[in-house]
């Protein structure tokens, strides 16, 4: 049975449909994990950041009137934020003054602060955050 130049023509018209589908999709991949490569450091230091602002306001009390029980209590709410493994907190002579660690997190907060840049390492982010006595506007 010989096909017709309508069948040809279809078929014809199936594979280019099928090949250009693929093509697109791949090109819609490569640019998505590129999107992500370069953009996912800064987004994360944007959601670190935004997350710090709320500890600062929640914590700065507990430091003024130095009560590391009340800081700590206010640490153990983090537990429902999967996204935090540890957070430690120093007082102004940069001694542990409370921490939180996510169950099953292998972290040891360090027993003085030491101040660093940003950095991501094994799909964790380190962030240092100096919290301000007194908001400054």
């Amino acid at each position: 049975m010989r096909s017709t130049p309508l069948q040809s023509l279809r078929r014809t018209l199936l594979r280019i449909l099928v090949i250009s589908s693929i093509a697109a999709l791949l090109f819609v991949g490569v640019c998505t994990f590129f999107f992500e490569a370069t953009t996912f450091k800064g987004r994360m230091l944007s959601e670190a950041k935004k997350s710090l602002l709320l500890l600062d306001e929640g914590l700065r009390p507990s430091l003024i009137f130095q009560d590391p029980e009340t800081a700590s209590r206010f640490l153990n709410t983090l537990r429902g934020n999967h996204e935090i493994a540890a957070v430690a907190v120093y007082d102004e002579h940069q001694r542990l003054f409370a921490s939180y660690v996510r169950e099953g997190m292998l972290f040891i907060p360090p027993p003085t602060a030491t101040p660093q840049a940003p950095s991501i390492q094994n799909d964790l982010l380190s962030y240092w955050h100096p919290i301000q006595q007194y908001q400054q506007h």
